[in-house]
């Protein structure tokens, strides 16, 4: 059965007064003999270089922290994060609309996807999110798929008939969903395509993480059938006195199941043969969804007239944890599906999303979780330089990149949201980092920066020179005229004038 723990995320804040460096270079310096290639790591980054050495920097405010290098030829870059919690999410609907709990911070916010009607969300270990939403030009409702931040909202399905209740298979590359006309139950390319139907009926199927099972409801029989992929075959698993919900646990071994309990329907674990352990009680508990490292359940429970979206460690007599209630209109929150944990993520190499080659990198994080990173090319690399303008007391940080000419510049605030790409052509880049969420504001290219940045006051960051344009997180050009001052918020890194 399934370890029994809890995990504590915890903080390291780093406190210093406000400082304000100028000019270029700093840091220091790393290397290897003359014309060699070299693999280093710096915490979760592992990169490639060649050269005779690189320039390292590092700043910090509040609990943000901004790590990079410069100076030399990065071929590779690659991502290994270590199994966090603070980096997962719990995908849910309310109301017909998404929302994302952020395990970081216990927050829930929406996930905009600019549909009429998105629910049902299933979360992918890519960073994406099959959901069904009503499609505007057939009028049917079609499963859909978009990043956590809302972006890339992509149809998958087109068949004229509604769909309902996705979920990712292995590799994300299927998702299997149901027929809500006649719940017969099919799978498609994540990518779209072709829909496969498998000859079954049912309502909620789910894959197991291996994707040799799909489990699924028979919800007026009130029982859990198993379809084997290979063998193409359907057998009972379970059978309750109560409508029945099941998902695979992470572990693959076990089911996290809604079951009829004493007169209630409780979150219980399964084992193959159908055998539990009891987990809640008291109320009426459904849809589980397990979190990536087998130690909570997050599932909806109805108390009375209230309903409530809850996590609870897995052991019974826990006491739940409220993470979600009904909003103001009385929408409740249903249908919740916990991310997996960060998988590694190569950022610069070939076919790499940051392209095959960089002469700088630059990556934060929100305590210990990934926030933004930029990468950079130069005409000459080892002429390339990051240099921390501002650090420390609660202030944004700002990093001047500098080279004989930066020529190119990708950024993403998201692990896996594709990077925006911005051309500068311009010998220096400054890059402000938002000190509460780690995430990267503002990006402006200047042909010259005169020496010295001030506060104009404690809410202000002054960079006097000539620049060319200023992008803000998303990548729009919000200065496409250029300018001779920009004004940044101190507090948050957004321009705020120029």
């Amino acid at each position: 059965m399934w370890v029994m723990r809890c995990r504590a995320i915890s903080y390291i804040v780093v406190v210093a007064s406000l400082t304000l460096q100028a000019g270029c270079g700093g840091g220091s310096s790393a290397g290897a003999p003359s014309g060699s290639t070299n693999t280093q790591t710096m915490g979760p980054v592992r990169f490639t270089y060649s050269g005779r050495s690189f320039q390292e920097t590092a700043a910090t405010s509040n609990s943000v922290s901004v790590t990079g290098a410069a100076g030399a030829a990065f071929s590779q870059l690659t991502f290994n994060p270590a199994p966090n919690l603070a980096d997962t999410v719990i995908a849910y609907d309310e109301g017909d609309q998404l929302l994302l709990y952020h395990c970081a911070t216990g927050n829930s916010t929406f996930l905009q996807t600019n549909l009429v009607y998105a629910y049902q969300p299933s979360c992918s270990a890519d960073g994406r999110i099959a959901f069904v939403g009503l499609d505007p030009a057939s009028g049917n409702y079609q499963i859909f798929t978009c990043y956590q931040d809302g972006s890339h909202v992509t149809r998958i399905t087109s068949a004229a008939y509604n769909h309902s209740n996705p979920s990712w298979g292995p590799m994300n590359r299927k998702i299997v969903f149901e027929n809500s006309s006649n719940s017969a139950i099919a799978t498609i390319p994540s990518t779209g395509g072709t829909e496969t139907a498998l000859g079954i009926k049912g309502d909620y199927p789910s894959y197991s993480p291996d994707g040799n099972s799909i489990i699924y409801t028979k919800t007026a029989a009130k029982e859990l059938y198993l379809y084997n992929t290979s063998t193409k075959a359907a057998s009972l698993f379970f059978d309750s006195d109560a409508p029945t919900f099941g998902v695979f646990a992470p572990n693959d071994a076990e089911i996290l199941a809604a079951v009829a309990i004493s007169g209630n329907t409780d979150i219980a674990i399964l084992n193959t043969s159908g055998l539990g352990i009891q987990l809640t009680g008291g109320a009426t508990d459904f849809h589980p969804t397990g979190s990536p490292d087998s130690t909570q359940v997050a599932f909806v429970r109805i108390s009375g007239s209230q309903t409530y979206l809850d996590t609870a460690p897995m052991y019974l007599g826990a006491s739940p944890t409220v993470i979600a209630s009904a909003d103001a209109l009385g929408d409740t929150p249903q249908d919740p599906s916990w991310s997996p944990f960060l998988g590694s993520q190569e950022f610069i190499g070939t076919g790499a999303p940051m392209g095959i080659s960089a002469a700088g990198f630059l990556w934060s994080q929100a305590g210990t979780s990934f926030a933004g990173l930029v990468s950079f090319g130069a005409t000459t690399p080892s002429k390339a330089t990051v240099t921390p303008q501002t650090t420390g007391n609660g202030a944004a940080i700002v990093e001047l990149i500098a080279a004989d000419e930066v020529t190119t510049l990708s950024y993403t605030n998201s692990y896996y949201v594709p990077p925006v790409s911005v051309t500068v052509d311009s010998p220096q880049v400054l890059v402000s980092f938002d000190p509460t969420t780690g995430q990267i504001a503002t990006v402006a290219s200047f042909v010259s920066m005169k020496k010295g940045a001030s506060t104009r006051d404690a809410s202000r960051l002054v960079f006097n020179g000539t620049f060319t344009g200023v992008y803000d997180r998303t990548g729009k050009n919000i200065a496409p005229g250029g300018g001779s001052q920009l004004v940044l918020n101190a507090k948050t890194g957004a321009m705020v004038a120029g």
